[in-house]
């Protein structure tokens, strides 16, 4: 599996925190499965909204058992855009230790190379700053646009 070189910074949990109930942590390959429609989704936002954070939320904790390699995963994925993003982090209960560096983050990466995204629904919610992505933002939009038929039912809109 390839690594995902986020650069996290201490919120709720930073990336190489506890890892879940699943066999060894959950986010990097949930991000790896899942790259394209993330992507898309961060893309989509950005050009419709600016510079913000997507939010993925799974629509069901994962179970112990959970295999990658067959099993996919259902999720829901939202935009704030940079001018919400603090009223979001707060009403989802974190704090200025989570939101501080949050938006200084969401200041200062590439929207076309990089994005910044929450993960929650298993466990303590994680924020990462996601770079050298093997599949930038804008490609991924194209490419779900394209082959929209095949990712329809992949993630809970």
């Amino acid at each position: 599996m390839p690594a995902w070189p986020g650069q996290p910074w201490r919120g709720p949990r930073s990336w190489h925190g506890q890892e879940s109930a699943c066999s060894g942590a959950w986010e990097p390959r949930f991000l790896e499965q899942n790259s394209l429609l993330i992507g898309h989704a961060a893309w989509d936002g950005y050009r419709l909204s600016g510079r913000g954070l997507l939010i993925c939320h799974l629509a069901a904790p994962l179970e112990p058992e959970h295999d990658w390699r067959l099993d996919g995963v259902r999720f829901s994925r939202r935009y704030v855009a940079r001018s919400e993003v603090t009223a979001q982090l707060r009403h989802q209960g974190l704090g200025p230790a989570a939101i501080r560096p949050s938006l200084g983050a969401l200041d200062s990466y590439d929207p076309a190379r990089e994005l910044v995204v929450l993960l929650s629904g298993h466990g303590p919610e994680l924020i990462a700053l996601l770079r050298k992505l093997p599949t930038a933002p804008p490609t991924c939009f194209e490419l779900v646009e394209r082959r929209w038929s095949e990712f329809a039912c992949a993630a809970v809109p």
